[in-house]
């Protein structure tokens, strides 16, 4: 059963696209962006279970990619935005997990998951995990 609202923040679009192919089946509804800025507005004005959150990516649409923009995403997590997103989970998605500043991961307790972008059964699992744990706190 479909359940939960998905925020995937991933700036490849063969990337997003596979993601979003793989999980459709199992959330209720997934909305995409592809930078920062994006993610942050989602936040403010949306309700989610769940973040998916690419670590390397633009901050506004059409940048550069920035090796650090996945920690600005993860910081408006820990905020009050409206919304309940306050302490939202948060899975880092990357493909080089050696851009990652661990030190700076422990400040930030909702982020759950550190996972290649490759592992999709990895993804997959760990999101339906976190649904389910989240269903299951609301009820």
């Amino acid at each position: 059963m479909k359940s939960g609202r998905l925020l995937v923040v991933e700036d490849i679009e063969k990337t997003l696209a596979g993601t979003i192919r793989e999980l459709e089946d199992l959330v209720a509804q997934i909305k995409q962006v592809t930078n920062v800025e994006d993610a942050i507005e989602c936040l403010r004005h949306e309700k989610f279970d769940l973040v998916l959150l690419d670590w390397r990516l633009p901050l506004t649409l059409g940048g550069p990619v920035n090796d650090d923009a996945g920690l600005v995403v993860l910081d408006h997590t820990k905020l009050p935005l409206g919304n309940d997103n306050l302490d939202i989970p948060v899975i880092i998605l990357t493909a080089q997990s050696s851009t990652i500043d661990s030190q700076a991961l422990k400040e930030h307790p909702n982020c759950r998951y550190v996972i290649s972008k490759l592992e999709m059964d990895a993804i997959t699992r760990r999101t339906s995990e976190l649904l389910n744990e989240r269903a299951h706190s609301e009820a």
